[in-house]
């Protein structure tokens, strides 16, 4: 490319050009600098080496930045090519480099650069030896340790800090290194996995050691100044822990570097301000090695060596030792960043070594190495010469050890501290869990409950030095759960609980929600772990926080508007945690107050002081919410104490719930109530009256949809709970009302009861005990749906004259969620056992007269905002009435009204089905002409809808077969025709969603007609004999549309019915010859050949094995189907004489037998 000078200087400027044109020079700039050609130039602007180019220390520093960082750019791109290496690159780049980070270390101005500059050049060192080494740059790492003993072999002064700057530079290049070759997030692909191998190898082979030795001589060489040079000690530090996990452990674990670390250690006490940043290195150094993979034995003898050398000096800390000591002091607020960075650090390390050691333990255990391993030689000074029958218990005493340090650093109140530990104490619940039903511990249920009563009144502690020590009756080194391990489980349980008490629980805090749910989470992890090991202990826990919760409410029931927050916090734990035992710890039928659930007399207990007055009014909205999901959990407790129901619901309906000023209670409530009147129903019976005047003024409709619907936000103000904490709350807490979603909770509450009263009365009746209830529940039901009858109108007017589209499409939805409240109240009528009154049949029947007589005002045109969704609501209202309304040939349909009814029903499905059509084949003129594109958008809008249109009729033709036969012979006809016109619609090829659609279509359409000729075979005779093979020819084309179009479901529905149609129409001669021979055969025996005919698909081979079926019921109904095949047909396919044969022979035998030959036939072909 042609390239100036000056247009290299003037970057910045092209950078800052907002234009392509800008965009498009700093692209060609880059793409010419990192060229073979262009590379060198970079080089010499970043060492100003060109006398022939402008000064640029000259340069603005704006200007001077812009430069650098395209140059580095430049540099980065051709490193990073996969291009091969010619011979006279790497000499040149590595002359650069090590020029450069010289320039970089001793600044001919004396004046260090920033420290992007240095990133920077070690980041492009790092791509070099990534590139170069050692093939093409094989002293690259002797040059790199030249560079810094150069810096680092002499005397500087305190303005020059030179040595500073090198082992900086030296550090970052190192810890680039690692993260390029070492990916500890991203999965390496497998070509930069082999390079990263060979990087490592030649390392290993000829620098690695030196590269540590050097990192040891350094901070030797820091040890007189550490206090001003913690920080580069904490990160040369960090650097070998980065490096152990892949390098020789003799390098990094030796005593040399034990030595160093005691007197890092050492030096840390006596230096207290910079005591933290050097232990926070130690820590990071352990945790490299601590984690490296090795042998099991191995292990173990690195993690207790370690511990024995440094476990005290690393405890002894001041900042540790105290807080670890006194378990009163748990005060962080003297604390700096760096000493709870150190603090972090440690519980890191601790983790690490639990995890390790219980996994050291797990292998030790389950394989039972005891005695294995002794002639191995241990290539580092942990390994003792002991005894292999020794490891088992040393791994456990080790792990126990550490995990006294886990728990005391898990009680810090610090989340950042505490958290980190947590995955080890979750493993240790683990493994102990796994041993509990351990035939060695089978002695725990006698001795155990003894013992409790004991340890109640003990002062041992676990930081007393007393590890978790192997029980006294057990063989050497096995887990059981004795009193020291017991305590252990509830001193953690005390921890989680204090933890959760902590947590914010405020529902506007919704950031700190997000940020402590994690936390939450694994705190709950940690307490359902200690449930299955003693769903006792827990239990009990829980009801003594029950028994003080009902105490402070008590004590403060004069007093809530200023309820203390430790309080609040104290019952928001114990309601979460009793909501919390009920999904750990499962019970039969979910009734936790059963006889067989062995700790029901508790549960019954809790429930009981929970469903006091004092309890269910409580002080804070989440408190409120969580009290109703409690009641909702364990409602199977009011099927034992019906009265206390009572009491519950009646809370349920007043201030504290339904009624209540906190908005997310109430529409929480709205569906809690719905799930706990559907399972007591009959108990509240008697109150149904009662209970419809409680929540009446909640059941007024408002025609204006919520702000939140016309933002854009959810429609449906819905909430969900998980593990007992309401979350998703509405953010519009301002509303005053209940939304229509709520809101139809609320009437299908009303529904179950007033239909509740309905099957009381069919009970009464059998008895010959009838009255006048029928008509006082049919009463009950209009007084329920007349206001909202009465509103359809009103939302139906407010939707067709709007004329912002966007409104418009929010009140269509408004008009589908309206319909679909009507709906959901009628859901009770087609549940079993549920008995339909003539009251009840009454309204549903009005209901559907009006919702049909406003289904004609909607707009006709298909794409009209918010059409689809009114009309889906439609649809979804018809289907319910036809599930609800029963057939006039059942049984249980002997009075006339039940008649007549159903065939109100039907008469008014006559006029909705052609209004729900009607919009769609108007347009059908603009697309089959031919004469215009097809509209994608249109076309997918009414190819949908006709497609949601094909379930009901079918449900309708299940439902009331011959009885429906008057509905499909005036429907169906201009039904049918669309589908077919939508189907032949022309398609762009490259539309994946219309093609989707259309096969979807498709396979409706099979399913229907193939529904028809099952049901009412009559009608699907008056649809074909005007002209049967045209007719059937017509099905036939979409069933081999949907082998083209891979849609097997379909192909096999189609299959399905000409099946049908041969066993029951075969012995027809003329249907035989003009169809079977001549159109179905062919597409038998030819399609499976096809490409698309996938026969490893399990679906395509089920369609296969129809087709199969179909030709050996053909072969059974017609004699000369064989010799036809024989002598004419597969002749004319040039098939060979043995595989007709073969054929034709297969046909002869048993069904199952062809099945399997067709398979086998057909795999030739593919």
């Amino acid at each position: 490319m042609d390239f100036s000078i000056a247009e290299l200087y003037s970057v910045f400027n092209a950078q800052q050009g907002k234009d392509s044109n800008c965009q498009k020079q700093v692209l060609r700039l880059i793409q010419f600098l990192s060229s073979e050609d262009g590379w060198p130039l970079c080089t010499s602007i970043l060492l100003n080496s060109n006398s022939n180019q402008l000064n640029i220390d000259a340069l603005p520093d704006d200007q001077k930045s812009a430069l650098f960082f395209l140059c580095c750019r430049a540099l980065e791109e051709n490193l990073k090519s996969d291009s091969p290496v010619p011979p006279d690159e790497a000499p040149k780049f590595a002359a650069f480099a090590c020029q450069w980070l010289r320039y970089l270390i001793n600044p001919v101005d004396g004046t260090r650069k920033p420290k992007y500059f240095e990133s920077k050049a070690g980041h492009l060192v790092t791509l070099a030896i990534i590139r170069y080494y050692p093939n093409h740059w094989s002293s690259l790492f002797d040059d790199l340790l030249g560079i810094l003993i150069e810096a680092t072999g002499k005397q500087v002064s305190e303005s020059n800090r030179s040595d500073i700057v090198a082992v900086d530079l030296f550090l970052d290049i190192l810890i680039d290194l690692d993260s390029h070759i070492i990916s500890r997030n991203v999965q390496l692909t497998t070509e930069e996995l082999k390079r990263s191998n060979e990087l490592k190898d030649a390392m290993r082979e000829s620098c690695i050691g030196s590269l540590i030795h050097t990192c040891y001589q350094l901070i030797y060489r820091f040890l007189s100044s550490c206090q001003s040079n913690a920080c580069l000690i904490r990160k040369i530090l960090h650097t070998i822990g980065l490096y152990a996990s892949w390098v020789d452990l003799t390098l990094v674990a030796n005593t040399e570097w034990i030595t160093l670390l005691s007197r890092l250690l050492q030096l840390s006490m006596d230096n207290k301000s910079s005591s933290a940043i050097i232990r926070c290195g130690i820590y990071l150094y352990l945790i490299g090695f601590v984690n490296k993979g090795m042998p099991v034995i191995d292990k173990l003898s690195l993690l207790t060596g370690v511990w024995e050398q440094l476990g005290s000096m690393l405890i002894n800390d001041p900042n540790i030792s105290n807080f670890m000591m006194d378990p009163n002091i748990n005060s962080c607020d003297d604390l700096n960043d760096d000493q709870l960075e150190s603090l972090s650090t440690l519980a890191t390390l601790i983790d690490a070594m639990g995890n390790q050691l219980i996994s050291v333990y797990r292998n030790l255990y389950d394989t039972t190495v005891l005695n294995s391993g002794s002639n191995q030689i241990n290539s580092n000074q942990f390994r003792p010469d002991s005894d292999n029958s020794s490891f088992l218990p040393t791994a456990l005493e080790a792990l126990e050890d550490r995990l006294n340090v886990a728990l005391r650093l898990f009680e810090h109140k610090k989340q950042e501290i505490s958290q980190v530990v947590t995955p080890f104490l979750r493993s240790y619940l683990s493994l102990l869990k796994s041993v509990v039903n351990h035939p060695l511990s089978e002695n725990l249920s006698s001795t155990l409950g003894a013992r409790r009563q004991r340890n109640r009144n003990s002062s041992a502690s676990m930081d007393s030095g007393n590890h978790l020590s192997v029980g006294y009756n057990t063989s050497l080194g096995h887990l059981e759960i004795n009193e020291i391990r017991y305590f252990f489980v509830k001193r953690l349980l005390f921890a989680c609980v204090d933890k959760m008490k902590c947590l914010p629980i405020r529902v506007d805090q919704e950031d700190d929600e997000c940020e402590y749910e994690e936390y939450r989470h694994e705190l709950r992890t940690l307490i359902g772990n200690i449930t299955q090991l003693d769903q006792r202990f827990v239990l009990d826990s829980i009801h003594q926080m029950v028994k003080h919760s009902h105490h402070l409410l008590s004590s403060n029931a004069m007093q809530k508007s200023s309820f203390p927050l430790e309080h609040i916090q104290q019952i928001d734990v114990t309601l979460n945690l009793f909501y919390l035992f009920g999904e750990i710890c499962k019970a039969s039928k979910n009734d936790h107050f059963s006889q067989s659930f062995p700790h029901h007399e508790t549960m019954i207990s809790i429930m009981s002081i929970l469903c006091t007055d004092s309890f269910s009014r409580l002080p804070h909205e989440t408190l409120q919410l969580q009290y109703f999901e409690t009641m909702v959990r364990y409602e199977r407790y009011f099927s034992l104490v019906p009265e206390h129901l009572l009491h519950v619901m009646l809370a349920f309906v007043d201030d504290r719930g339904l009624h209540s000023p906190w908005h997310s209670v109430k529409i929480r409530c709205a569906y809690l109530i719905n799930r706990i009147i559907k399972s007591h129903k009959k108990t509240l019976l008697p109150h149904t009256e009662e209970y419809l005047s409680r929540f009446s003024d909640l059941l007024e409709l408002s025609v204006e949809p919520d702000c939140s619907v016309l933002n854009g936000s959810e429609l449906n103000g819905s909430i969900t709970c998980v593990n007992g904490r309401t979350t998703n709350i509405d953010k519009f807490n301002a509303r005053a009302g209940l939304g229509i979603t709520e809101q139809s909770f609320l009437y299908e509450a009303a529904a179950q009861l007033i239909a509740a009263g309905g099957i009381q009365l069919s009970n009464l009746t059998n008895c010959g005990n009838s009255n006048n209830g029928g008509d006082r529940v049919g009463e009950l039901f209009r007084v329920l749906l007349t206001p909202v009858m009465i509103q359809y109108d009103q939302f139906v007017t407010k939707y067709i004259t709007e004329q912002d589209p966007k409104v418009a499409e929010v009140r269509g939805i408004l008009v589908k969620q309206v319909t679909d409240l009507i709906t959901k109240t009628t859901r009770v009528f087609s549940q079993p056992k549920c008995v339909i009154t003539s009251g009840c049949e009454s309204v549903l029947i009005d209901a559907m007269r009006l919702i049909i007589s406003e289904l004609s005002r909607f707009p006709t045109d298909v794409t009209s905002p918010g059409r689809q969704a009114a009309c889906a609501g439609v649809r979804a209202f018809l289907h319910r009435m036809v599930a609800c309304i029963i057939p006039a040939n059942e049984p249980s349909s002997t009075e006339c009204r039940s008649t007549l009814t159903s065939d109100v029903l039907l008469a008014a499905l006559v006029d909705a089905i052609p209004q729900l059509v009607k919009p769609l084949r108007s347009r059908l003129g603009c697309y089959t002409s031919g004469s215009q594109m097809l509209d994608i958008f249109d076309a997918e809008q009414r190819w949908k809808e006709i497609r949601d249109i094909i379930p009901l009729v079918t449900q309708v033709v299940l439902r009331y077969k011959n009885q429906s036969i008057p509905f499909l012979s005036s429907c169906l006809p201009d039904l049918m025709e669309i589908i077919i016109n939508f189907v032949n619609e022309p398609l762009p090829p490259d539309h994946p969603t219309l093609i989707e659609e259309r096969k979807l279509l498709r396979r409706g359409y099979l399913q229907l007609v193939q529904t028809i000729y099952q049901s009412v075979p009559d009608v699907f005779s008056q649809l074909t004999n005007e002209n049967i093979v045209q007719n059937l020819t017509t099905v036939l084309g979409q069933v081999e549309a949907c082998l083209e179009s891979d849609d097997p479901i379909g192909l096999r529905s189609g299959i399905i019915l000409f099946l049908q149609l041969i066993q029951s129409d075969a012995h027809n001669s003329q249907f035989y010859e003009n169809f079977l021979l001549s159109h179905l055969l062919p597409f038998y025996i030819l399609g499976p050949i096809s490409p698309v005919f996938r026969l490893n698909d399990g679906q395509f081979i089920l369609a296969l094995d129809k087709i199969a079926e179909s030709l050996h019921v053909l072969y059974q109904k017609q004699d000369g189907l064989y010799t036809y095949l024989r002598d004419y047909f597969l002749p004319r396919q040039q098939l060979s004489p043995e595989l007709i044969l073969s054929y034709t022979s297969a046909l002869k035998s048993n069904l199952k037998d062809f099945q399997l030959f067709v398979r086998t036939f057909y795999a030739h072909f593919h």
